[in-house]
């Protein structure tokens, strides 16, 4: 989590997009092996509300 609030201090859209998509495949891979990992649920929605925030002020 503290990456996560680190990256939305510095990042703009297209870093946070490529952040998420990173963490959506890492969750996806655990999805598949029937696992959850919830800091990287946490990561991936402190990077979303960020990423909208920005796309909203734009």
């Amino acid at each position: 989590m503290e990456r996560a609030t680190e990256i939305v201090k510095y990042a703009n859209l297209e870093q946070l997009e490529k952040y998420m998509e990173l963490i959506e495949v890492k969750m996806h891979t655990l999805g598949k092996k029937r696992k959850k990992d919830l800091s990287l649920e946490l990561e991936h929605s402190i990077l979303t509300k960020r990423f909208n925030q920005l796309l909203d002020e734009s």
